[in-house]
């Protein structure tokens, strides 16, 4: 089920204005042509209404969450970023859109944790297996000296769901032209049943972090839209090796968290990079 969840913080309520407006085109034009904050809401709302009637949102769900994800991670979300304020005020109809979209099934899968039957290789990794162990070594011993997209080490092997691979792309095609998906058939892992961690909202990665925690002194990030890292508490991956295999984060569970600083015990964090359905491989399964 989809819920208000999909639709929480500024990365949802932009997933929810990209899915009403297939785009950000038409509220870019409207703040640069100076429209009034009352009249995007209520124009929005009339969209919203009109697509809800039309049947528009459950045809384009998919479609506009992988468009979404694309954006967000690459361009888009500075501008999603800037509007935060209208956004949230833009998210009064996000109940009647989940409810309409849960009605007609849409999404039961983004929700869908792990499954071992169903991982496509991602990148170089899988044909080197070097020694997974020593890199995450290294990466723990090296987080204050880290530079990073993801938030998590880089030479770490990577999974995607197949169910968010299309003619053999991931959703985040820009970023993947580097680390292309490796055949269509899934991994076979034989009986393994490997423990991962999952991802499936906000409050998960939050909690996650807070299990697992490194308070960052230098950690130097590529351009999330938040200044300097003071405070910044990121998973000390040698002790999340110790208890799990992977951290898979659900297809619903990344426009819930990614790129959203999250309030945990001891300072923030935030879920960088990543990707819908992906899982990180700390141990070889």
């Amino acid at each position: 089920m989809i819920g208000e969840l999909y639709f929480e913080g500024w990365n949802g309520r932009a997933y929810l204005a990209t899915l009403v407006d297939e785009g950000s085109e038409k509220l870019e034009v409207a703040i640069l042509r100076g429209v009034s904050t009352e009249r995007i809401v209520a124009e929005f709302r009339e969209r919203t209404s009109d697509r809800l009637n039309r049947g528009i949102l459950v045809a384009y769900a998919e479609e506009m969450l992988a468009k979404h994800v694309e954006g967000a991670s690459f361009g888009s979300g500075h501008f999603w970023r800037r509007i935060a304020p209208i956004l949230q005020l833009l998210d009064v109809d996000r109940r009647r859109v989940a409810d309409c979209l849960d009605a007609h099934g849409i999404g039961d899968w983004w929700s869908a944790s792990f499954a071992i039957a169903e991982q496509l290789p991602l990148g170089w990794e899988w044909s080197q297996r070097f020694d997974i162990a020593h890199e995450v070594a290294i990466a723990s011993s090296r987080l204050d000296e880290y530079s990073t997209w993801w938030i998590t080490p880089e030479r770490l092997p990577v999974t995607l769901d197949a169910r968010t691979v299309r003619s053999g792309q991931p959703w985040l095609l820009d970023y993947y032209q580097s680390r292309p998906v490796v055949g269509s058939t899934p991994l076979d892992f034989g009986n393994a049943k490997p423990p991962v961690y999952e991802i499936a909202s906000a409050r998960d990665w939050a909690e996650f972090v807070d299990s697992y925690p490194y308070a960052a002194k230098s950690f130097r990030t590529y351009d999330w839209g938040y200044p300097g890292s003071a405070g910044l508490v990121i998973p000390d991956w040698a002790k999340v090796a110790k208890d799990w295999d992977g951290v898979h984060v659900s297809v619903s569970g990344y426009p819930s968290a990614a790129y959203r600083p999250l309030p945990i015990r001891h300072g923030w964090t935030v879920l960088a990079g990543w990707h819908p359905g992906a899982t990180v491989w700390l141990r070889w399964p």
